[in-house]
């Protein structure tokens, strides 16, 4: 109502009574990340604990595909009535193999008021294969907002496979490993996946210990050609053919000729060699030409020419 005073400060006047029910906002006392994690067709799954003591009004996504904190609206969350406590979202359209992700959930009341979340960045795998006969990784670390990560795992499998076994346990200050790999073994290549595990508490009780996949990585080791300059029929090397550390039989031949061009013996065989005979006769000792070529795993031509010395 509203009271008007007189000017002589005696007499008053009221008015009506009008009274109106009031709408707070309605906001989540928390909104707690659980897990962001690498799935099957690198499909990253994002894990969350919300309050729902009061009724939810708006929920979406913010994401940054890189590993700073630019987070923008990424996706609006579709909830029923009355929500759950516990919520998820797969991000299809991510590329965990060239990002590591950053999310956030966010919440807007009906004043446009909004409460967030922390945030959760994933691990992004990278691996190439190294000259001194190793398979090198190196990864993003795991970062969840009140999170302790505890160790890193890292699996292996042999490529066409996806049988993975663990293959080393890393502590979290570490982000690399290298292994090194023989050309039995490792002769198919492998693939690789670094599980980081952590601990994570919520305000709801919630309390765990959960795992974050990384993306997997497959590793093929460059072939290498080791070409000797000389060979004795006669002698210990009596058969003429190169070293080859992770050979491509299907794409592989090897040529001999002598000083006129003269092709005397060809293979597509890596593991035969010359035995310094032409159309069943001994090949005189003197010098001939090679010409060996294989293609490595992702298609590069590798080619070696030089000449050798045939001794008799």
């Amino acid at each position: 109502r509203i009271v008007a005073h007189h000017s002589n400060n005696i007499d008053i006047a009221n008015s009506n009574f009008v009274c109106a029910n009031i709408v707070l906002p309605q906001s989540p006392d928390y909104i707690c990340l659980v897990n962001a994690t690498v799935g099957n067709n690198d499909t990253i799954f994002l894990q969350w604990n919300i309050d729902t003591a009061n009724p939810l009004n708006n929920l979406s996504i913010r994401r940054s595909q890189t590993d700073s904190l630019a987070l923008t609206q990424y996706s609006q969350f579709p909830f029923g009535t009355p929500a759950p406590s516990a919520m998820t979202f797969a991000d299809a359209n991510a590329d965990p193999a060239k990002y590591s992700y950053t999310y956030q959930v966010q919440h807007v009341n009906n004043c446009n008021q909004p409460t967030y979340s922390g945030i959760v960045q994933t691990v992004r795998l990278r691996g190439r294969d190294q000259y001194n006969l190793t398979n090198g990784l190196d990864w993003t670390a795991f970062y969840l907002t009140g999170a302790t990560v505890q160790n890193y795992n890292i699996y292996r499998s042999p490529i066409g496979q996806r049988n993975f076994t663990l293959l080393a346990t890393i502590t979290p200050d570490v982000l690399e490993y290298e292994e090194p790999v023989t050309e039995v073994e490792g002769s198919a290549g492998f693939c690789y996946r670094v599980e980081a595990v952590f601990q994570v508490a919520c305000p709801d009780g919630f309390a765990d210990v959960l795992s974050s996949w990384s993306n997997i990585v497959c590793i093929n080791q460059t072939p290498r050609i080791f070409v000797p300059n000389a060979f004795a029929p006669n002698g210990i090397n009596n058969v003429f053919k190169p070293v080859i550390l992770y050979p491509n039989a299907d794409d592989y031949t090897m040529k001999i000729m002598n000083r006129w061009g003269e092709i005397l013996f060809t293979t597509t065989n890596p593991d035969e060699g010359w035995d310094g005979n032409f159309k069943g006769n001994l090949a005189p000792q003197g010098v001939y030409a090679y010409v060996i070529q294989m293609k490595t795993h992702n298609g590069i031509t590798l080619e070696r020419k030089g000449t050798l010395m045939l001794l008799r």
